[in-house]
């Protein structure tokens, strides 16, 4: 071979040390992530989730009462609660 042929690029595996090392540090730092989000990130955001749903429960069941207070007083005083005309 002389120095005037171009050299051909000789095709190695996809797969070096770099790429191999790169990819499993990816992997790890992946793994890493979902653990952290799973053991640490996810129930500091759902601590205030449940905080707020058992206090939207409380309110709607309070609500749910009141509602119920009022159909019992119109049909007391014979009012339709569709229409909230007098019964005649």
């Amino acid at each position: 071979m002389s120095d005037d042929e171009p050299k051909k690029r000789s095709r190695g595996s996809f797969w070096n040390r770099d790429r191999a090392i790169i990819a499993i540090v990816f992997v790890i730092g992946l793994i890493a992530g979902i653990a952290l989000a799973n053991q640490f990130i996810d129930p500091a955001l759902g601590s205030g989730l449940v905080v707020e749903y058992k206090s939207l429960t409380e309110k709607n069941n309070a609500l749910d009462e009141q509602t119920d207070s009022y159909y019992t007083c119109l049909q007391k005083f014979s009012i339709d609660p569709a229409t909230c005309e007098k019964a005649k």
